[in-house]
């Protein structure tokens, strides 16, 4: 029983020395935050994107907008076939955000030939404080069939 006492008056000590000394303070730089110029849009309750299930060649296909910096977002997109076909690709519109209505201010058209899967992007212009989003038209064309699906990416507020 001896013992246990000179262990709890170590203890003891320990505790209050660490009471006593400050706390080490560190300042974390402020995450940079981009006030909008224009209240959100609104959620638009849709399906993001249809490619009809009778289709003979087209699969599917999405898309995704990313904020780059430097007043530029990118847009990926993915086609998919259900085979090799002779072109495939997709039209992509990218829209701005007007505070009242989707208003387009480019578009592109990315595509490959003799593919099954597409994978391409295209680089837009933005002005921080804006959202933005991208409508895709995916497409595919093989023995004098053409067929397309349409998708809208996700919403990003630019930097």
């Amino acid at each position: 029983m001896k013992q246990v006492k000179p262990l709890v008056y170590l203890f003891a000590v320990v505790v209050c020395s660490m009471l006593l000394v400050p706390p080490s303070v560190t300042h974390a730089a402020k995450p940079s935050t981009t006030e909008a110029k224009t209240p959100p849009p609104p959620i638009e309750m849709t399906i993001e994107g249809f490619f009809d299930p009778s289709f003979k060649y087209l699969d599917q296909g999405d898309s995704n907008t990313v904020d780059k910096g430097n007043q530029t977002a990118e847009v990926t997109v993915t086609t998919i076939a259900k085979q090799i076909v002779a072109s495939i690709g997709a039209t992509i519109y990218f829209d701005k955000w007007t505070g009242s209505a989707w208003v387009q201010v480019g578009s592109q058209t990315v595509s490959a030939s003799n593919k099954m899967l597409f994978n391409g992007y295209a680089v837009f212009g933005t002005v921080s404080g804006y959202y933005y989003r991208a409508r895709t038209v995916h497409w595919v064309s093989n023995n004098g069939t053409y067929e397309q699906g349409n998708y809208t990416s996700n919403t990003i507020l630019a930097k």
